[in-house]
């Protein structure tokens, strides 16, 4: 590369770090001229808005609560008259049973019929 475009290659590169210097010094007075403290308005921004999150949380669990309260109140009323039909069913079993049982008791031994030829 001759001198001349050697200078002028300097020249163009510093004309470019002087436009990008002057590009960072404009941000960075931006950047220092921003609020450093929150305002008033933006801390009662985040605590309304905190509240209205807290407030929809709440209002939504308890939909799901009071939803969760009338399946219980199904599922138990289910439950009872399951458990009912089940105990009418327990007492016609317990009744065949008795019939059975002295049915048994009321007939006669009959060694022959008992298999193993013994008499008592």
């Amino acid at each position: 590369m001759d001198a001349e475009t050697q200078r002028y290659v300097d020249s163009e590169l510093r004309a470019a770090k002087a436009e990008t210097n002057l590009g960072f010094a404009r941000v960075e007075a931006k950047i220092d001229a921003l609020p450093r403290a929150p305002s008033l308005w933006q801390i009662a921004s985040v605590v309304a808005g905190g509240i209205g999150i807290a407030v929809a949380i709440a209002a939504f669990a308890s939909d799901r609560f009071d939803g969760g309260l009338s399946a219980i109140a199904v599922v138990d009323g289910v439950v009872e008259r399951i458990s009912a039909e089940q105990e009418r069913r327990d007492a016609e079993q317990d009744q065949r049973l008795e019939r059975l049982l002295r049915a048994v008791e009321a007939r006669p031994s009959d060694p022959i019929s008992s298999g193993d030829g013994a008499s008592e």
